[in-house]
């Protein structure tokens, strides 16, 4: 009986150790040094990461969230120019946006000139999107999300790869269709950038042809311009394309001769711009010497 008991009270001893030893080296909570990042940081990079997010990257995200499809490389398209003495300047088109955006000024590379004109498209098609923007975003404007812009831009001035510049013309010159001229005179007329709101196209069908009716609100004084265009047969896309460049080209021939007239004033005023780029550049080379 006492053999018994001594051999159990081994088996306890070592059944002790076991217990001890696995519970001193297994990991708890507490002791492991290196711990996950929380909920909190990683909730604070993400925002960092959406506050520093480019225009480009808004515009097609708004797009895609709006039309529930995925834009492709010839959905939204950006076209820049180094316009000599001036910088870098950029349109963009849409087929689905209500006007094409083009810069107002000159910028010192090609991607934050993107990135204004995109600026641009974002706040006239979906402003809601805009608005939730961050302010520190909107207070940065175009080089709030062109990240090293102007890094680029002295690595192409020291390796000399900057493109060719080109002189600036008629802003209603380069455009093919009427609702490309008619909204580059509108905004020579308005001496702004135009939005969503200032051009709406309506398209209806009316006796199988596509007939389009525009409204322009573009105008100080408040007094809308009520336009409608000459059908076109069938009511395909292509249809409903034409039919709005139908209504454009009705609304041009009525506003063309206004848009001749303050073509001097809005040339002054890229002129002045175009001095004032020069100078500014003039003072961050004296400053950089």
């Amino acid at each position: 009986m006492a053999a018994m008991m001594g051999m159990m009270g081994m088996m306890g001893g070592e059944g002790g150790k076991g217990g001890g030893k696995g519970g001193g080296k297994g990991k708890g909570t507490g002791g492991d040094k290196k711990q996950a990042k929380g909920p909190a940081q990683n909730d604070k990079k993400t925002k960092a990461v959406l506050e520093d997010l480019p225009w480009k990257s808004r515009l097609q995200q708004a797009f895609t969230t709006e039309h529930k499809i995925n834009p492709g490389k010839d959905t939204i398209v950006y076209k820049a120019a180094l316009v000599e003495g001036s910088g870098f300047t950029c349109t963009l088109s849409c087929d689905k946006f209500s006007t094409e955006y083009e810069t107002e000024e000159g910028h010192d590379c090609k991607k934050v000139a993107e990135e204004a004109v995109a600026m641009a498209a974002l706040k006239g098609e979906f402003p809601k999107v805009y608005h939730a923007v961050p302010a520190a975003m909107k207070k940065k404007g175009a080089t709030g999300g062109a990240g090293a812009a102007s890094a680029s831009r002295k690595a192409a001035e020291k390796n000399g790869t900057l493109e060719a510049p080109v002189k600036r013309k008629d802003p209603s010159e380069g455009h093919s269709d009427a609702k490309g001229r008619l909204s580059a005179g509108l905004q020579v007329l308005a001496a702004r950038s135009l939005t969503k709101a200032d051009l709406e196209y309506t398209v209806e069908e009316v006796n199988g042809s596509s007939v389009a009716t525009l409204t322009l609100n573009c105008f100080e004084d408040g007094a809308a311009s009520f336009f409608k265009g000459k059908p076109s047969p069938g009511s395909s896309k292509e249809s409903k394309k034409q039919a709005e460049q139908n209504v454009a080209a009705a609304a041009l021939k009525v506003y063309q001769n206004r848009i001749n007239e303050r073509m001097p004033e809005h040339v002054a005023r890229q002129e002045q711009k175009k001095a004032e780029f020069i100078a500014k550049n003039a003072l961050n080379k004296d400053a950089m010497a």
